[in-house]
């Protein structure tokens, strides 16, 4: 009986504990903009390598449109690279591989400026996802080994 009870112990532990973990970038505002240079680590020291990407002031506040959209779509920034927050006619991938801020309409790429056919390839899940996926295969493989 207690084998059985180990396993639905696991899962219950790290159910409470993954939201926990998940708050990390709330009580740490630098972590978002660490996760937008994982998925993107050639706007690494750019211009758009900083908290005003996604507010509206550089040291934060209020989000701008992109920020709003990273949000409302669960911290992923590969959902939202086909979206135009800001409205001025470039995806926020277009915007990014340009070096412009894609929350912000007034800064968007110039013809022939930062749009090329080799743009870096992009990454797969981001953020709070990438917490609960890793979770998740930790706790298969602690459970394949009981």
């Amino acid at each position: 009986m207690n084998r059985k009870i180990t396993p639905l112990v696991l899962i219950l532990t790290a159910l409470a504990v993954v939201p926990v973990a998940s708050a990390g970038p709330a009580e740490n505002p630098g972590l978002y903009l660490t996760f937008f240079e994982a998925n993107y680590s050639f706007a690494l020291g750019t211009r758009i390598d900083k908290c005003i990407l996604c507010h509206t002031a550089p040291t934060g506040g209020a989000r701008n449109p992109y920020g709003r959209n990273y949000w409302e779509n669960g911290l992923n920034f590969t959902i939202i690279e086909q979206d135009d927050p800001d409205g001025d006619g470039f995806t926020n991938i277009d915007e990014i591989d340009a070096r412009t801020f894609p929350g912000e309409a007034i800064d968007f790429p110039q013809f022939g400026v930062g749009l090329t056919a080799d743009a870096p390839a992009k990454t797969m899940v981001t953020g709070i996802s990438a917490i609960y996926t890793l979770a998740i295969i930790g706790l298969i493989a602690i459970y394949l080994k009981i």
